[in-house]
Parts: structure tokens; sequence; C-alpha cells
């Protein structure tokens, strides 16, 4: 059952492209080529926490008072800036 493909079907390559605008007209060995990604170096770990709350985290490590909620440590920082 080896059928032939349409010029408006999709290409068997896997491009996603219609068939006429892709390898209809081109022999097998021009068909395009599968891209393959390679992963040169590892990527940097990002430390989320630190950088998403890292002055609450040394605001927490030199306090001896336990530590603040958000919205109270930001009244905290508008009352010391006013002053």
């Amino acid at each position: 059952m080896n059928q032939k493909v349409g010029r408006n079907d999709p290409c068997p390559c896997g491009s996603g492209k219609k068939y006429k605008h892709c390898c209809y007209g081109k022999t097998p060995a021009q068909k395009p080529l599968p891209f393959k990604a390679k992963l040169l170096s590892q990527p940097k770990q990002i430390d989320l926490m630190s950088r998403t709350f890292g002055k609450y985290i040394e605001a927490a490590e030199q306090s001896e008072l336990p530590p603040l909620p958000p919205e109270l440590l930001q009244e905290n920082e508008n009352l010391e800036k006013s002053t």
C-alpha cells in the first residue's frame, strides 16, 4: 500500500509544509535533514530564592528579631527612607 504523496498533502519529511512547497521535485538525497540541537555548555544554575528574596534573607540573617512579613518590611524601609 505505497501511495503517492499528493502535491497538497503534508510533506513526508516532517517539515509541516505542503509537499509542493518542500520536497516536490527534489531527489531523496536533497530532502532536508532534521534539525538536531546540541548543548554546548551547561546553563548556569540560578539561585532564584536569593535573587528574589535576597534583601529579605540578608535582613533576617542580620536581625536577632523574628523576620517581618514582606509588607511590614517594605513599610519599615519606607519609614527609614522618610526619616
